[in-house]
């Protein structure tokens, strides 16, 4: 009887025991299932400067940015869900080799979501967390505008978009630092990032397409440049100019006296055709506008008002399709003899005319005018005039010959004309100064370098 009851007791006690055992255990938490989230539901959950994403949400979308032209940091990947939805920046841990139209799937339960300088970016998102589903996609470019861009700048941050006829200019004519596209609405910047593939190439200025991914920092809204080919050439566009800058220029001892003389400058041989010219460092009174040390051609005329230079380069022009002369009036008043510019009443007239055949000296009868007169009616500003070379159909409707047409577009050679409505004659002059003269091609010479 004993026997039994003992029996019973451990039994009691090892049941016990068991339950005790049971109560102690943590029970496994079921996994949080990870859902899909949108761009931009995303990031309508950046309510502060740093906030953590919920658990449980992934996001996808297709690679717009491209890491082989490098100019985006080597941790960072723009994606986008579709031409016309939601893009965000990813800043992640480590260097990604993620490609244009990669499709891609990021885990982010749990990582942080910033603001930084405006924009709203994942941020050092480890590099684990994403996986390549696809390869191959696109994503349209969204036609706009610049000032479009301005406009939506806050939700088209890390998208596509593709802006059309404009110039690109700064960099001192380079892909380098930060650059600005102007179309017929407004302008943004782009930035070149030092290391870029195409950093501190020659770009050509005039477009026919721009395209880029918007990017917010502060009050600078941008369009970043993926690569050099997002800058679509304009039909026509000038890719090489040939510029002369006087600097080369030398006076001679008769040089306010003679006329007829050859430069030997940069650019070539060019004739003097007026009687006083200087070749000069800023003269008293313009030193608020021309920069100290450099030189620059003053051309002070002859009895008949007239300030004129003329390129004798033969046939090197050959193809030239454009010209740009940056001219200012002089504020320089060592010859005026008493006599006062005054803008009401006087003006600079400029004018371009080409050469009709070979002619030494050289007459009315032997050059054409190619464009209108440019008028301008002050001093100590730059005026920058640019011409289109006419084709022989306008010269034609001018009145030149075939033969004269045939001369100048085998030979095209030059007159730059400035005169001044003042009537004074010799001692009594307002200087024209120029900055340079460029000509430009829309097909690189083969004599360039």
């Amino acid at each position: 009887m004993l026997k039994n009851t003992g029996l019973v007791l451990l039994l009691a006690l090892g049941m016990a025991s068991c339950k005790k055992d049971k109560k102690t255990e943590t029970p496994t938490p079921e996994p949080v299932p990870v859902v899909s989230i949108s761009i931009d539901d995303l990031k309508k959950l950046s309510t502060g400067a740093t906030v953590s994403v919920p658990d449980g949400k992934k996001i996808s979308g297709i690679v717009i940015s491209d890491a082989t032209a490098k100019n985006i940091d080597a941790k960072t990947v723009v994606i986008q869900e579709a031409a016309d939805k939601s893009g965000i920046i990813i800043n992640f841990d480590a260097a990604q080799t993620f490609a244009v139209g990669d499709e891609v799937e990021i885990d982010i339960s749990k990582q942080t979501l910033a603001q930084i300088n405006g924009e709203i970016v994942l941020d050092k998102i480890p590099l684990t967390k994403a996986k390549k589903l696809n390869s191959g996609k696109t994503i349209a470019a969204r036609a706009t505008t610049a000032d479009e861009v301005i406009k939506n700048a806050a939700s088209w941050d890390g998208t596509l978009i593709s802006l059309s006829s404009g110039l690109l200019t700064g960099g001192n004519g380079k892909y380098a630092g930060t650059l600005e596209f102007t179309d017929t609405k407004g302008n943004v910047s782009s930035l070149i990032t030092s290391g870029a593939t195409f950093e501190n190439k020659t770009y050509i200025s005039e477009l026919k397409s721009f395209t880029g991914i918007v990017r917010v920092n502060g009050n600078a809204i941008r369009v970043d440049m993926r690569g050099e080919a997002d800058a679509v050439k304009a039909d026509g566009a000038i890719v090489y100019t040939y510029t002369e800058d006087f600097q080369s220029g030398v006076n001679t001892t008769d040089y306010k006296a003679a006329s007829g003389q050859i430069w030997p400058l940069t650019t070539g041989n060019w004739m003097n055709a007026n009687i006083y010219y200087d070749f000069s460092t800023p003269k008293t009174g313009d030193g608020g506008f021309l920069t100290a040390g450099r030189k620059y051609i003053y051309l002070y005329g002859d009895v008949a008002k007239l300030h004129r230079i003329i390129t004798k380069f033969g046939n090197k022009l050959s193809g030239v399709k454009k010209i740009t002369i940056k001219i200012a009036g002089s504020l320089d008043v060592s010859n005026n003899n008493g006599t006062t510019f005054d803008p009401t009443t006087n003006s600079y007239i400029v004018n371009v005319l080409g050469l009709k055949r070979e002619a030494n000296p050289i007459s009315s009868s032997a050059s054409g005018a190619l464009i209108d007169d440019v008028t301008f009616n002050d001093q100590g500003s730059f005026h920058t005039i640019t011409i289109k070379i006419p084709t022989a159909a306008d010269l034609l409707s001018k009145g030149w010959t075939q033969d004269q047409i045939d001369y100048f577009m085998q030979n095209p050679n030059f007159i730059f004309r400035v005169s001044t409505t003042i009537s004074t004659n010799i001692g009594g002059m307002f200087p024209a100064v120029i900055e340079k003269i460029d000509f430009g091609f829309d097909v690189k010479p083969t004599w360039a370098p």
